[in-house]
């Protein structure tokens, strides 16, 4: 079966982007009976550092469904309750490793475990040169290996023997870092294991694949189809060429319809299965505002197209993965218009393409880099083009994106329970989502609160286009965001947010503001008693009065976390006025003298403060009140926005 003509074309390679350290060419073929790839790979690595490598370290991600010792399993802490049947297991064999000049390297293979320790751990090789590479030399290395996809776990396998999502699934040289590189003290391999909590880092380069299914099969997969073409035997063979990529993933399936779309110039293509037709144009739609806002408040897509993978509903444990210029994603068959899940689902893979993709950040590090700027970006969209009840709008309780993940953060059962600047697979357990997608999020949400759009969004395209091909850290974002904090004519934001970064990321301080008490006095004013008029003493008690009154408004600072505070107070007439407080105290006492009386104070009256995590205690009111009626409501709404989440993805 032929692909969309549209799509195939006479591809010319663009002008280098990056600095294309790993290029891979790799032919492979999917036996289905097997649940096997075999396959050849050319790997041209590239040394553009002033050191002399000895020894080259490659992930072998698919060794971590090998066996139950592996360290994704035993991080995961799951018991296997039944019998685990060979076909869900899968690996990866390296059977033949040579360079060009003819050096066999197997002999020289072995695995190394650099984060744990763990000698049953195989997902990170280690081969020894006898030839080192020089700086500014390269090296080419052909080798033939296996793999065995496992049942689908941690979004890559297969279902059904119809569905093949494959990730992760070939020997990917890791990232030589030199000295000075991401804060690094010394060169050498960032290669991390494959741990439960973490996903992926790589250097970019061009990718040339070559991919043989069975006949009646349909493939997406990263870059832009070359061509396609049915083989001798009957099988079918799809060539696929990226340019500036970290890494190259595909997804085949019989079952899959073709659509095709594009927004100025970039390609879309839709792969999506029947049961899910009602939801094709759904799908194009969220690309399209994602397409749209992500151009105008960061920078342009970098790639000439996207794809995006449909997953059945029996493979839902492969929906929500990102790869570059590809993505997956999942919905119902009935999915009701008002539950967004599927459009939630585009906008923030697409995301990735951005965070992940374009610019590399190691995400066994500094998850939240792509993942919480991802999610901020997700709930920035969909709030944008679906208004309020952007994720939700059922049982007459709008639910947005953005409340969704700030509820995420302030309801956790411990907000100060870890750190975020750490290695993902160390923090506490069951609190990635919290540390990597809900903390990350509203820090960013709360520092557009505390900038400004305009300058926000003037870091945000400063740093897209800095880092574009590259691999930046925290600190070349915190940089970004300082350079355009010093255009502002505002003193306090020219101070840049290096303390709210540390605040938020080094350490577990938790931000909670409480407005506690008003207090008002009156007085009577007036010109009264004895006065010298220089010939004696006349006293005095003129009508003329006027009533003043010395209002006090309380507040409280609960949490450990400092931020700027502001607080509205309403006088009794309707009259407003903004209060200021830079936070840092325990509590603060404004007075204010008016001749009417405050009647409430109300902390963050524009919403700017996401990281806040008691709304309840914000405001206070002379008058009646129902705060414990909103308390409940939030709650509710905290369960509502889990259920929706947990029906969505396990239903």
């Amino acid at each position: 079966m032929a692909q969309d003509q549209d799509l195939q074309t006479d591809f010319q390679s663009e002008p280098a982007r990056s600095s294309r350290i790993a290029s891979y060419e790799i032919n492979a073929k999917l036996d289905v009976d097997a649940k096997m790839i075999t396959a050849t790979q050319t790997l041209l690595w590239r040394n553009t550092t002033n050191d002399t490598v000895r020894e080259l370290m490659f992930h072998t991600y698919l060794n971590a469904f090998k066996n139950s010792q592996s360290t994704y399993f035993v991080e995961r802490n799951q018991p296997f309750t039944d019998t685990v049947p060979s076909s869900d297991w899968g690996y990866i064999d390296i059977q033949r490793m040579v360079t060009s000049d003819g050096d066999l390297l197997l002999p020289d293979l072995h695995y190394v475990q650099p984060d744990d320790r763990n000698t049953a751990d195989q997902t990170v090789m280690m081969v020894k040169l006898s030839n080192p590479i020089l700086p500014g030399k390269e090296i080419s290395l052909s080798i033939t290996f296996v793999s065995k996809l496992p049942r689908i776990v941690a979004r890559s396998g297969y279902e059904r023997g119809d569905f093949y999502m494959v990730g992760q699934w070939f020997p990917k040289i890791g990232v030589y870092e030199p000295a000075g590189m991401r804060g690094r003290r010394y060169g050498g391999w960032n290669c991390h294991q494959y741990h439960y909590n973490s996903e992926f880092y790589a250097d970019f380069g061009t990718y040339d694949v070559s991919l043989t299914v069975p006949e009646k099969f349909i493939v997406g997969a990263t870059g832009v189809l070359l061509k396609d073409y049915t083989d001798v035997d009957g099988s079918h063979t799809y060539v696929f060429h990226a340019d500036d990529v970290i890494d190259f993933a595909w997804a085949a399936s019989p079952r899959f319809v073709s659509m095709t779309d594009s927004w100025k110039g970039k390609g879309i293509r839709l792969l999506y299965l029947p049961e899910h037709g009602g939801q094709a144009e759904r799908y194009i739609s969220a690309i399209k505002n994602a397409m749209e806002f992500m151009e105008q408040n960061v920078g342009e897509y970098a790639y000439p197209s996207i794809t995006i993978i449909d997953v059945p509903f029996y493979a839902t444990g492969a929906a929500a993965m990102e790869y570059p210029m590809l993505f997956t994603t999942a919905t119902l068959r009935h999915m009701p218009s008002n539950f967004r899940l599927p459009e939630q689902i585009v906008v923030h893979e697409f995301a990735h393409n951005y965070f992940q993709s374009v610019v590399a950040t190691n995400e066994f590090e500094e998850a939240w880099l792509d993942e919480g700027m991802a999610s901020f970006f997700e709930s920035e969209i969909m709030d944008k083009y679906y208004g309020n009840g952007s994720m939700v709008n059922a049982f007459g309780l709008p639910i947005n994106v953005s409340e969704y993940y700030r509820t995420t953060y302030t309801q956790w059962q411990n907000p100060a329970i870890g750190v975020i600047d750490n290695f993902c697979w160390k923090y506490p357990t069951y609190t990635y989502e919290f540390m990597a997608y809900a903390k990350p999020m509203v820090m960013l949400k709360s520092l557009k609160g505390m900038m400004g759009e305009e300058l926000f969004y003037k870091a945000m395209k400063d740093y897209y286009k800095k880092w574009q091909f590259q691999h930046p850290c925290t600190g070349d974002f915190v940089n970004c965001v300082n350079k355009a904090a010093a255009t502002s004519s505002n003193p306090e934001i020219q101070k840049g947010y290096t303390w709210y970064f540390n605040s938020m990321l080094k350490t577990d301080e938790v931000c909670d503001y409480k407005v506690t008490s008003i207090k008002n006095e009156s007085s009577v004013n007036g010109i009264k008693g004895f006065f010298d008029d220089g010939f004696g003493k006349i006293f005095k008690n003129d009508n003329e009065e006027s009533r003043e009154y010395k209002s006090s408004v309380f507040v409280q600072r609960m949490g450990t976390m400092v931020m700027p505070v502001e607080v509205l107070v309403t006088f009794e007439n309707g009259d407003t006025h903004i209060l200021t407080w830079d936070g840092r105290g325990r509590c603060k006492e404004f007075v204010v003298t008016s001749s009417q009386k405050v009647v409430s104070a109300q902390i963050d009256p524009e919403g700017k403060n996401y990281c806040d995590i008691n709304l309840v205690n914000n405001s206070y009111s002379l008058e009646s009140v129902t705060s414990p009626a909103w308390k409940y409501t939030v709650k509710f709404l905290f369960w509502i926005e889990n259920l929706f989440q947990s029906i969505a993805f396990f239903a």
